[in-house]
């Protein structure tokens, strides 16, 4: 998969892997025109936060987002950085909105900490366990790794921006 292509590659390798992070795009995803200065300003941000409180996971383009504000930047408009609430889960139905819409999907463009892809590949593939476990063959993805990085029982800490694009 990509993410153990990146988890080998010589960038998530060292003493500062804890700290680095790769960007990820799907093939059809297009960045505004603010996105540079918009990754410059939420590395900042997250180069402020002391290691341990760092995300594994942020999803830049994201689908009902909903996380309580760790900080706020401006571009042309304020850009809040949310973490995501965990839950206790055994299935892979939620968190949902009131129609029953999942929250904080639509992986088209994310970071991944290269000192948690490990965790994510391990936990991605196995989530939640038994028959319901991933099969690697259907299109949630996006939802699938939700569940996984809102879940209380697994410890991969999850960002969000807010709002999407």
């Amino acid at each position: 998969s990509l993410w153990a292509k990146i988890h080998n590659s010589d960038m998530c390798k060292g003493s500062d892997v804890a700290k680095e992070y790769v960007l990820i795009f799907e093939d059809d995803e297009r960045p505004k025109p603010k996105f540079t200065e918009a990754v410059v300003k939420l590395r900042q941000a997250l180069d402020a936060l002391p290691l341990e409180e760092r995300p594994d996971f942020i999803n830049l383009n994201v689908k009902r987002p909903k996380g309580d504000v760790v900080t706020t930047f401006e571009l042309p408009f304020a850009v809040s950085v949310l973490r995501v609430a965990k839950t206790k889960s055994t299935e892979k139905t939620g968190p949902l909105d009131a129609l029953g819409n999942q929250y904080n999907v639509w992986m088209s463009a994310y970071m991944v900490r290269c000192g948690g892809i490990g965790a994510l590949v391990y936990h991605g593939g196995r989530y939640p366990g038994g028959k319901n476990s991933y099969n690697g063959i259907s299109p949630v993805f996006d939802k699938q790794m939700s569940d996984v990085l809102a879940n209380s029982r697994i410890h991969l800490k999850y960002f969000v921006l807010s709002p999407k694009n």
